[in-house]
């Protein structure tokens, strides 16, 4: 039989615990912007890719250095 080792528990004090809430709300907030302003990027992308005269159903690639679009192989899937 093996014995098994107790693993220690300490608890924050409820000024701590609040602190890292605030924190970790932060974190969740600020990804979440991230994501929005991932998806405006895309969908802005996708209306410009479009007045260019790009097709739809094709998939491009857009060097953010250069501004140059070409259309990339379909991804694997």
């Amino acid at each position: 039989m093996v014995k098994r080792k107790r693993m220690r528990k300490i608890r924050i004090s409820k000024q701590e615990l609040e602190e890292l809430r605030k924190r970790q709300s932060l974190i969740k907030n600020q990804v979440m912007i991230f994501q929005a302003l991932e998806l405006q990027k895309r969908v802005w992308l996708t209306d410009v890719i479009k007045k260019l005269g790009f097709k739809d159903d094709k998939v491009y690639d857009v060097n953010y250095r250069t501004g140059e679009i070409t259309e990339t192989k379909e991804p694997k899937q």
